[in-house]
């Protein structure tokens, strides 16, 4: 039997266990003097601005930045502008390596931004945090597939050779997976107008939706954004809106009838979305899809309805 080379796998850095991952938001801080921790951890600024003193050196954290705290650190924040809203990420990892990284702060980059948030969207969605006296973590939720640890691992180790390439002249590994994130956001992005499109008929907020994918509605705007141009309840809007164009060319409903069976709060408000959107309201619309038919009775029901 001839003789076969094997080449061993580079395990550096290896994330080891998992602390806590979770996202807070609209927290206005005055000045908070943080606890040592004995563990790594991320610290993403999404919107606001905060100073965070990391023992003794002071950062101003701005919107994409990214702070890196190293074990045992001395840290203090304090809101500068407006509220915050951050994600954290804590883990630990022996590795050497991470050495480069310490109490260090760096303006993330898209692709770099992508994979941190498909971490905090896992956790989310994966475990219940754990914050009290005593006790701090958190515990995988019932029936958690077993690869859901796998994927954080190999996402969080993924995350740290990125940003390890930028500060050496190793190749950025994350280019080569960046077609296959764009694909998971799309996937996401499908499921959303899926289900836009079965509850077309009810009223939903930003927060349902949120918890209806397990996110953060910070990072479900943000990322529907950036994947379709328009924000997440417009595109909804416009989606009742074509429903609504629809029907009015079936012409088996009155208006009236139509507001209320889209979930609008009344005839007059319906009209009002309808025109800005098609520019022209729904009863000029509805007499330019009918012509020839007797609109009399419909539209004097609509008439009094919006009076």
């Amino acid at each position: 039997m001839p003789a076969h080379n094997k080449t061993p796998l580079a395990n550096d850095p290896e994330v080891t266990n998992l602390v806590s991952i979770y996202y807070f938001e609209n927290d206005d801080i005055e000045s908070r003097e943080m606890h040592k921790l004995n563990f790594w951890q991320f610290h993403y600024q999404i919107k606001g601005e905060k100073e965070l003193v990391i023992n003794s050196i002071h950062h101003h954290m701005k919107p994409g930045m990214l702070a890196i705290i190293a074990p045992n650190s001395d840290r203090t924040q304090r809101s500068i502008c407006g509220y915050n809203d951050s994600a954290v990420c804590s883990f630990t990892c022996d590795s050497p390596q991470m050495d480069i990284f310490r109490d260090m702060v760096i303006q993330l980059k898209t692709e770099e931004i992508n994979l941190f948030m498909q971490i905090i969207q896992f956790g989310i969605q994966y475990f219940v945090r754990v914050d009290r006296p005593g006790m701090y973590g958190m515990f995988l939720k019932e029936n958690t597939p077993s690869s859901v640890l796998k994927t954080l691992k190999i996402y969080i180790e993924l995350l740290l050779l990125t940003l390890h390439s930028r500060m050496t002249s190793e190749p950025n590994p994350l280019l080569l997976l960046n077609q296959t994130c764009e694909n998971t956001q799309s996937a996401f992005i499908s499921k959303i107008k899926d289900y836009f499109s079965a509850n077309i008929c009810n009223s939903l907020s930003v927060k349902q939706i949120a918890q209806e994918f397990h996110s953060s509605p910070t990072t479900l705007q943000e990322t529907f954004k950036k994947m379709t141009g328009v924000s997440l309840m417009q595109y909804f809007s416009r989606m009742k809106i074509a429903r609504a164009q629809q029907l009015i060319k079936e012409g088996k409903l009155s208006i009236a009838a139509i507001s209320d069976l889209l979930s609008y709060s009344s005839p007059s408000y319906f009209s009002r979305v309808f025109k800005n959107e098609i520019g022209e309201a729904p009863s000029v619309y509805c007499k330019k899809q009918h012509p020839y038919s007797s609109q009399r009775g419909r539209q004097a029901t609509w008439d009094k309805a919006i009076r």
